[in-house]
């Protein structure tokens, strides 16, 4: 967090030496013989050797981590209330109502200057090339890549905005991700690559209806609602592309109240809100993939889709450990396609395209052997979703 003034540092720092106090007078703790040790045995002959840990001792050590915990949060509150932020988190919005942004995305709502548009450039000359290759394997490849909050919601923030450069305190004096996005699926259209404009779509469905929300205030993926308009549009170009009939499911709506990731950087206390409070939690309503709950699975697909995405794929099935997520979206509204879930997170963005360009066959492989079909003459897609805000990882 930054803003730091002297009251909260003073405060801070009683609040952290009343706590190593608060340790020290536990004198049947502050031993180093009450910390868990590990003790490795020789069972047999030759050596195999087994570890064991003192669980009674382990449990106390893991009871002081609790409270080191709630310390932490306690400040991290007290912090918040006096008016610290993150630095890469900016707030808009009313007092009752904030917007949370990631900085992550500034670059893409920036206007472009030459540079810029030669790394987006050199960027989708890099993605091409990576879906060529998919092509050669007998892939149609669909790019999807996710619009930042920032741009969808601009309405909801403040103009101009300093916070790209918080040393030149250069404004950003309106959103150009429109430009940005068109831009880069431009250069990819003009390599062959076949796209789905989600901004166009978002910015329509915010104009169209502006009081809903496509992004959370508190999160920096897209809601539940922003995910069905991303299923919607990407399912009308899979259709399009391997002339599939297109479903429009009833299914029926499930309801997850989650506290957004941009809110848990803060690490407050739960009891101790503030400023947070109105945005703590947020609750979805996601379509859910359950067989009995609307949700048609086919009996014998002929065609196989592969959703090769982010955390954006896979962020509400992680979450609740149900198939509400992207994929499961795409799969209700194709007729007669399997669509396999395949994302990955915490690895980069483009980590997760490498390795369906691993595992292709396998999936081609597994997927006609169940369904005794011949592999090559299968109609089979890869979508591959990934943050725009991300796209010059693919460059470095």
């Amino acid at each position: 967090m930054i803003t730091h003034n002297f009251p909260t540092v003073v405060f801070y720092a009683c609040t952290a030496l009343a706590f190593i106090f608060f340790n020290i007078c536990l004198k049947e703790n502050s031993t180093a013989d009450s910390y868990p040790k590990l003790v490795f045995k020789k069972m047999h002959d030759p050596p195999n050797w087994k570890i064991e840990i003192d669980k009674t001792k382990l449990r106390s050590s893991i009871n002081r981590l609790s409270s080191v915990k709630l310390t932490r949060m306690l400040g991290n509150s007290i912090r918040l209330s006096l008016g610290q932020r993150i630095p890469w988190i900016s707030w808009y919005g009313s007092k009752n109502n904030p917007m949370l942004y990631t900085n992550r995305e500034l670059w893409v709502s920036e206007k472009p200057n030459d540079n810029t548009l030669e790394k987006i450039a050199l960027s989708a000359s890099r993605i091409s090339d990576l879906a060529l290759k998919a092509n050669a394997a007998g892939w149609k490849v669909l790019i999807a890549p996710v619009p930042t909050k920032l741009g969808i919601h601009r309405e909801l923030a403040k103009w101009p905005n300093f916070a790209s450069d918080p040393l030149t305190k250069i404004p950003i004096t309106n959103d150009h991700s429109d430009y940005v996005y068109s831009y880069f699926l431009d250069r990819l259209k003009s390599n062959g690559i076949e796209t789905v404009d989600l901004q166009t779509a978002f910015r329509r469905f915010v104009i169209e209806n502006p009081d809903e929300l496509l992004y959370p205030p508190g999160e920096s993926h897209w809601s539940g609602r922003g995910m069905r308009v991303a299923a919607d549009a990407t399912s009308d170009e899979i259709c399009r592309i391997l002339n599939l009939k297109r479903n429009y499911p009833n299914s029926r709506l499930t309801q997850h109240a989650h506290i957004g990731d941009l809110v848990k950087a803060y690490d407050i206390n739960p009891l101790l809100k503030f400023s947070l409070k109105p945005i703590y939690t947020f609750t979805e309503h996601l379509e859910d993939g359950e067989v009995g709950k609307g949700y048609r699975y086919p009996n014998q697909p002929s065609s196989l889709v592969v959703v090769s995405g982010t955390s954006y794929t896979g962020q509400y099935t992680w979450l609740i450990g149900k198939p509400v997520g992207f994929s499961w979206l795409i799969g209700s509204r194709l007729d007669n396609a399997q669509v396999q879930n395949r994302p990955f997170a915490g690895k980069g963005s483009f980590y997760t395209f490498s390795n369906f360009l691993e595992n292709q066959e396998k999936y081609i492989s597994e997927f006609a052997t169940k369904y005794n079909l011949s592999a090559q003459h299968i109609p089979k897609l890869v979508v591959w979703e990934f943050p725009i805000r991300d796209l010059f990882d693919v460059i470095k």
